[in-house]
């Protein structure tokens, strides 16, 4: 679906468009970047999410979801062997420590910078 729509806007055609990823994403799935249950776990799926910036109400660890919410995701992954990652923008302030979740899984920029790693 991608080369066609690239090939169109391009004005070329699909066998000169090169499907080549996204680097930013990319590199959060190197072998033995991320060691932890996350990816080696046996998930079926995993879900790496990256919520943009959104003012939010206290009470909600990410601007569209309180901790109930969050709970019931996690029940749904968890009952449909799915894993999430879930990387808060750099200013937002909610505070996930202490959040133990079995398939929903929280990074900073902090430990992606401890990684060696980025998204920007």
């Amino acid at each position: 679906m991608y080369k066609p729509i690239m090939a169109d806007i391009f004005g070329c055609t699909e066998n000169r468009v090169e499907v080549m990823g996204n680097p930013r994403n990319d590199e959060m799935f190197k072998k033995d970047r991320i060691k932890d249950d996350y990816i080696k776990g046996g998930a079926g799926k995993l879900i790496l999410w990256l919520p943009t910036y959104r003012e939010y109400d206290e009470g909600f660890i990410i601007s569209i979801l309180n901790k109930d919410e969050l709970n019931s995701l996690n029940t749904y992954l968890m009952d449909n062997n799915i894993k999430m990652i879930v990387k808060l923008h750099p200013l937002q302030t909610a505070d996930t420590q202490g959040i133990e979740l079995s398939h929903i899984k929280f990074i900073t920029q902090d430990e992606l910078n401890r990684s060696d790693m980025t998204v920007y």
